[in-house]
């Protein structure tokens, strides 16, 4: 993608050092300040100068959807290198009565290999593989508000509304995370198509030259009929502290699948995703890898297919919807992707 190649060279150029954020974590070249603006229409926004795990881009916003706060989804599912050190230093922040298990047996007791010293419940009523008051939590029952299920009512009621929104920031709960959140607001945007748009759309997705030589008025009523979408849905999301090179592609993937399922929910065109960020910052420990994504050149971006069981929403209700969806109904074509990295590129979250 040539819009974080952009991103990429302005972090390397203009970044300033930085301390690190914690003990334990290298320094970072940070910039404050950057964006990046995707057509969807052009294709899915998964990068390809590097690959980039679809399933784990799939696997972790369902549960954020699902309103799961336990690693033990993302384990079931196969994704094992995202959220469980973030899951054990919460762990171990809680843990104040039981010995405590090292990270490897940690894991083993998420797998549901357990050992004979393994307590279920510590304080708070916590379970093993917990994150607290993460994503699913806020997304889903934000002091009993359901936001997602807030968010499309109203996108579906009252489509050009600018309320739009979708918060993970609890100042309540700041200490009782496994992770602070980082990409911590969403807004979505309805952009009405005009009917000579909504015609084009209609020509290429149902029956070619079908209202060629119409009225406004009569393509207005053809497609209404036939319920055509009349709005694009853009999404434009806030990342207070964003690691480019590691989870960047990832949010922007995540967010990018989030506006096209709600998109399909709400009889919508995915539009425009704009990613825009506070703290944007290459680790000391990836400014190698930096240089190397450099010299990639970026490919055609992919094509994403949505399940025709999407279409289902409004007879599920948005419970049972979201807890039916599974990895399977989400296909990514045409995703071909430059080698890995030769160039380390490890933290403590253990993506590569």
């Amino acid at each position: 993608m040539k819009q974080y190649k952009k991103l990429l060279k302005s972090v390397l150029k203009n970044g300033t050092i930085k301390s690190p954020a914690r003990a334990g974590m290298p320094a970072t070249k940070s910039l404050f300040g950057g964006r990046m603006r995707f057509e969807l229409k052009d294709g899915f926004p998964m990068l390809q100068l590097r690959p980039i795990s679809w399933k784990g881009v799939v696997v972790e916003l369902l549960w954020f959807l699902k309103g799961d706060t336990n690693i033990k989804y993302l384990d079931e599912n196969g994704v094992d290198f995202m959220w469980h050190q973030d899951a054990y230093n919460y762990y171990c922040k809680i843990n104040k009565k039981y010995p405590l298990l090292n990270f490897k047996a940690f894991c083993e007791e998420i797998k549901g290999n357990n050992l004979p010293f393994f307590c279920p419940k510590l304080e708070l009523g916590y379970n093993i593989g917990d994150c607290g008051h993460q994503y699913g939590k806020l997304w889903r029952d934000f002091n009993g508000v359901d936001q997602i299920k807030e968010l499309i009512s109203g996108l579906k009621q009252n489509p050009e509304s600018r309320r739009h929104i979708l918060t993970a920031l609890d100042p309540v709960h700041y200490d009782d995370m496994a992770l602070f959140t980082c990409h911590n607001l969403v807004q979505f945007n309805c952009r009405k198509l005009t009917e000579s748009q909504r015609r084009i759309f209609y020509n290429m997705n149902y029956c070619d030259n079908e209202l060629i030589g119409f009225s406004e008025e009569e393509i207005s009523r053809y497609c209404n009929d036939r319920n055509v979408p009349q709005y694009y849905l853009d999404c434009q999301f806030y990342q207070r502290s964003a690691d480019l090179i590691l989870g960047v592609p990832y949010n922007t993937a995540s967010y990018a699948l989030l506006t096209e399922i709600l998109a399909k929910i709400c009889n919508m065109i995915p539009g425009d995703l704009i990613h825009t960020f506070g703290d944007v910052h290459i680790y000391d420990n990836h400014l190698d890898a930096a240089k190397e994504l450099m010299e990639r050149e970026p490919k055609e971006l992919p094509i994403l297919n949505l399940d025709a069981r999407f279409n289902k929403y409004d007879d599920l209700g948005c419970d049972k919807f979201f807890e039916l969806l599974t990895p399977e109904l989400f296909k990514l074509f045409n995703y071909t992707p430059h080698p890995k990295l030769k160039a380390e590129t490890k933290l403590s979250t253990g993506l590569i």
